[in-house]
């Protein structure tokens, strides 16, 4: 848990010339967001999220830019049915449907 935020700092403050500002400091958050992966520290998911965050608040780019892989409307589609799936299966309406399929069979 501490690794992470070592990384982002070290690669932060380290002058690379080379680099614009921006690149550098998304450099710093794919260092800690790497670390935060492979050791597992916090979720993926969180993880992702916490890296889409900070370059927003850091200016690497606009909030519309960085979030728009997460708008994309395929992910809604597969985020509702599978909402939609878990209540019918909590009601039992699936349990239903069968029922009702022998009834009239």
């Amino acid at each position: 848990m501490l690794a992470g935020p070592v990384v982002f700092i070290i690669i932060y403050f380290i002058p690379i010339p080379s680099l614009s500002k921006e690149a550098h400091t998304l450099a710093a958050v794919l260092g800690l967001v790497l670390i935060f992966w492979l050791s597992e520290a916090i979720p993926i998911p969180a993880t992702a999220i916490l890296g889409a965050i900070l370059n927003v608040i850091l200016g690497v780019a606009l909030a519309r830019e960085v979030f728009a892989p997460f708008a994309d409307p395929i992910v809604f589609l597969f985020i509702g049915s599978f909402i939609l799936a878990e209540a019918i299966t909590l009601h039992g309406l699936d349990k239903l449907w069968i029922c009702l399929c022998h009834l009239f069979h």
